[in-house]
C-alpha cells in the first residue's frame, strides 16, 4: 500500500522505516503496548541512529506518535496523516 511513497522517498532522502512494536516485522510477543511505549520507541529508534533534526512522516497511529514524540527544534519538516489518531494523541495528554 505504501511502497510507492517509500520508492520516490528513498531516491532523495535517506529513508527510515520501522515496525511499531507488535506489528510488522517486529516480535509479536511483546509487553507494554501502550501509546507512551510507541512514543519512547519512536526517540529510541531517533537516539539509536544518532538523528539529531530529520524529517519525519507518521502516517495513521504513527501520526499521533510521531506528533507527540518528537522534541521542539528536532524535526525540521513534520508531516502526519494521521487521521482519527489524531484524537487518540488528544486523548492521552
Amino acid at each position: 500500500m505504501w511502497r510507492h511513497w517509500w520508492e520516490e522517498l528513498a531516491k532523495h532522502h535517506t529513508l527510515v522505516r520501522f515496525d511499531q512494536r507488535g506489528s510488522g516485522l517486529s516480535d509479536r510477543q511483546v509487553g507494554g503496548q501502550s501509546f507512551e511505549r510507541w512514543v519512547s520507541d519512536l526517540s529510541a529508534v531517533a537516539d539509536d541512529l544518532g538523528l539529531v533534526r530529520f524529517n519525519l512522516l507518521g502516517i495513521s497511529q504513527g501520526g499521533a506518535v510521531s506528533t507527540k514524540s518528537t522534541p521542539a527544534g528536532t524535526v525540521s519538516r513534520p508531516a502526519s496523516s494521521a487521521g482519527p489518531a489524531a484524537a487518540y494523541c488528544r486523548m492521552a495528554e
